[in-house]
């Protein structure tokens, strides 16, 4: 399988570390560019492209999702894309790239807790009961048909940190498990209840 991975922060990390353990590894990781530090010290990459680097794999960093990217994009054939935590609206127009299509790991139960920051809101409103959603994904923000949802319920909060790495695992672990499924057509997708 020839699939592409879009993700930047730690949350995306480890499930690159739950998929890469049961033998998916992506051929390229797509992430954010690298940060400059205070007072001229460098720059920090992102903690998908630390991963990527150790385990060899390419990165793609692109400031802009723009034509060039997309051509660049486009000069290979890909089965699917996966993404996680990337941090950019993604266009619909390499949303369809892949045969496969693309698919979202989301940490909450969609349609609740849409947006960037479903772990921090679920903690405010004191939502123990949350999980995890895996969709395909369309041109609206964590709208698209969900493959797969995790129930999962926190007996008392961790820190936001501590949530972020249970939920990942999760979905690293189930978007495993579907992969193999998902690519022969085994599982159909239901629209979410919006």
């Amino acid at each position: 399988m020839k699939w592409i991975f879009f993700g930047t922060d730690s949350f995306a990390v480890t499930i690159l570390q739950e998929l890469q353990a049961k033998g998916f590894v992506p051929t390229i990781v797509v992430c954010a560019p690298d940060l400059p530090l205070r007072r001229n010290k460098g720059f920090q990459a992102p903690a998908t492209k630390v991963w990527a680097d150790a385990n060899k794999i390419e990165t793609m960093q692109p400031s802009e999702l723009d034509e060039d990217f997309i051509s660049a994009l486009q000069e290979e054939v890909w089965d699917l894309f996966i993404v996680a935590s990337y941090g950019k609206i993604i266009s619909h127009k390499i949303l369809n790239i892949p045969n496969k299509g693309t698919i979202n790991v989301h940490p909450s139960l969609l349609p609740k807790y849409r947006g960037a920051s479903p772990i921090e809101t679920a903690i405010i409103d004191d939502c123990k009961n949350t999980g995890v959603t895996i969709m395909e994904m369309d041109a609206k923000m964590d709208h698209g048909p969900i493959i797969s949802s995790i129930p999962y319920t926190f007996k008392k909060w961790p820190t936001s940190i501590a949530a972020r790495q249970i939920l990942a695992s999760i979905g690293g672990t189930e978007l495993a498990r579907i992969i193999p499924q998902w690519m022969k057509g085994k599982i159909k997708s239901v629209d979410q209840d919006h």
